[in-house]
């Protein structure tokens, strides 16, 4: 029997919600982590119709070839086993009821009359006596179609207390386990040059300049190409995934039967709200990215079924989890640095893109990352993929930068403000202020230079207060009146302050007639930012000249980026630099 799927549990370290695992009786169970062994009181109940445990037959089916579908657990007591198949606004089909004696020897039960191939697949387990569950999941005893060789690239920027134990945890789990050690390896690229070879035991360490993820991952990823590896698969270095997600990339291209660049993008969790998607693949549209089924709440059996059920086209998968064959890659990364990068890379290459339900990874919060430079590297990296991919105009550059930056001067964060028109001026000199500056030095000391008003602290050295959330349509009519106060004098300005969430922007009516705003990331940190109405003022003239720059070279920068990016984004283009 060939594994395809494989029963996991909730795991420390990783933050995510139990009922994503499995449901049931879950007093009457005990999990050690040290042996994958699950202990089952008798009369426990599991229900595995969960994120990481259902089996999406959706995508299997649409892009693999197997004839046969087995269910396959072992372990030892008595236990009576239910298949279910679920579709999205339909009710479960019973599959399969069968009673089984456990052993240490794998018991398969064949799974044979579905209704027709889609939905989600899923095991009901009752423990008849006191039972022991080893190893359970999907299998097919059809060989696999395809040799794969996947190289997993993580890189590394002085993070040494993340990478250390994400190695050996893959190390442990993964690349010692005797059905996957000669199919997987695992590069660590080294932008800061700090970890030894003896740290990095069952790794494969590449010591490079700190050019970003862009350096970082091509870096990867030409080691890949050199040593002919099948596929890679780009991850962060902290390995915030259940092992089992790569043990599933694995499995899909050894059974992928789909001529397309298939690409598998891992579902985005955020440690803040670990149950909810915050992006399951995204599209690239010209006014930015869409996120797939964000918000939905996968504790939910319905939502499961629908984030599997998605038809939504996909054109990037984010560089946290993504995977993708080698063979015939047409473009390298853009040398962004960071920000975009994945972006341009996925729609480039023109990879289909699934997100399947069980292949996730949990991720920080990414507004707790905002700050100046992230903006300048963001809104940067948004305008060349728009000059890339959606040949926009100069009057659409404009729109787009006023987009950015208005939201930005009005949320009083002006340090930001002034990021995102360095951002502007630098993407105007075209692709070589790109070249000229991978390792980032030169912008990082540009926006050092503006001032370190968005710095955080702790945020026990303010007091503030909660906004109220309420707002008449005869007030906001008044408050875009005056420009969100801009027009209105001093004293019809509240005293105090008020609180706002770190992210792109603030809620206007919120902050509307505080001098004061408190922006608070989800980790305690938090920044002040005043209304100052000259700083304002000169930001909104700044603008209008920021304006004419684009209306007068705008056209030029564009012909330079659409002559060269694809001769940037090459395999020759990063071998001359590494």
């Amino acid at each position: 029997m060939f594994e395809l799927q494989r029963t996991t549990y909730p795991r420390k370290g990783i933050c995510v919600s139990e009922n994503m695992f499995l449901r049931g009786s879950l007093s009457q169970i005990l999990f050690d982590e040290d042996t994958d062994k699950i202990n089952l009181k008798k009369g426990a109940t599991l229900s595995f119709n969960t994120y990481f445990n259902a089996f999406s037959l959706t995508v299997w089916d649409a892009n693999c070839d197997f004839n046969c579908l087995f269910y396959g657990i072992s372990g030892q007591g008595l236990i009576r086993v239910k298949l279910y198949q679920q579709e999205h606004r339909q009710g479960r089909i019973l599959l399969e009821d069968v009673s089984i004696p456990l052993s240490m020897e794998s018991r398969y039960t064949e799974i044979k009359s579905f209704k027709n191939k889609k939905g989600i697949l899923y095991a009901e387990i009752s423990a008849l006596t006191d039972c022991v569950i080893v190893k359970s999941g999907f299998y097919t005893s059809d060989l696999p179609r395809n040799d794969v060789k996947l190289g997993i690239v993580v890189t590394h920027f002085k993070r040494k207390k993340y990478v250390l134990p994400a190695i050996q945890r893959i190390n442990k789990n993964l690349l010692q386990d005797p059905l996957y050690k000669n199919k997987v390896s695992l590069v660590v690229v080294d932008n800061s040059q700090d970890l030894l070879e003896e740290e990095c035991e069952g790794a494969i360490l590449l010591p490079n300049k700190n050019m970003g993820g862009s350096g970082g991952f091509s870096r990867g990823l030409f080691f890949l190409d050199e040593s002919k590896y099948t596929h890679c698969l780009f991850m962060d270095d902290d390995g915030s995934c259940e092992i089992e997600s790569i043990r599933r990339v694995i499995n899909f291209y050894a059974y992928c039967c789909s001529n397309e660049k298939l690409s598998i993008a891992g579902t985005l969790f955020l440690e803040t709200t670990p149950n909810l998607i915050h992006e399951k693949g995204a599209q690239v549209l010209k006014k930015g990215i869409l996120g797939q089924h964000h918000g939905l709440d996968v504790n939910d059996v319905g939502n499961v079924i629908l984030a599997d059920n998605s038809l939504i086209k996909c054109d990037y998968g984010a560089w946290c989890f993504c995977a993708f064959p080698i063979q015939n890659l047409r473009f390298y990364p853009f040398p962004f640095f960071v920000r975009g990068d994945d972006v341009l890379f996925g729609a480039i290459n023109k990879f289909k893109v699934i997100s399947m339900i069980g292949i996730a990874v949990t991720v920080d919060d990414f507004n707790d990352k905002e700050s100046p430079i992230t903006k300048y590297l963001s809104f940067r990296s948004t305008l060349v993929c728009s000059v890339i991919l959606f040949n926009i105009s100069r009057l659409e550059c404009i729109y787009i930068f006023l987009r950015w930056y208005l939201p930005v001067v009005f949320s009083y964060n002006y340090v930001s403000a002034q990021a995102i028109i360095l951002a502007l001026e630098d993407m105007l000199k075209g692709p070589s202020a790109f070249i000229e500056d991978m390792c980032g030095n030169g912008f990082r000391k540009k926006i050092s230079d503006l001032g370190d008003s968005e710095r955080k602290v702790n945020f026990n050295d303010f007091e503030a207060k909660h906004p109220s959330r309420n707002e008449s349509q005869l007030a906001r009519i008044f408050r875009w009146f005056t420009l969100n106060g801009l027009l209105l004098p001093a004293f019809a300005f509240k005293t105090g302050s008020v609180i706002q969430p770190c992210g792109p922007r603030a809620t206007f009516r919120e902050i509307f007639r505080y001098k004061k705003v408190v922006y608070v990331d989800t980790k305690g940190q938090a920044y002040v930012s005043k209304f100052e109405r000259l700083r304002i003022v000169k930001c909104l003239f700044l603008a209008i000249k920021a304006v004419m720059q684009v209306l007068c070279s705008f056209n030029k920068t564009k012909r330079m980026f659409r002559q060269s990016s694809k001769e940037i984004m090459t395999k020759k283009f990063w071998e001359s630099v590494f």
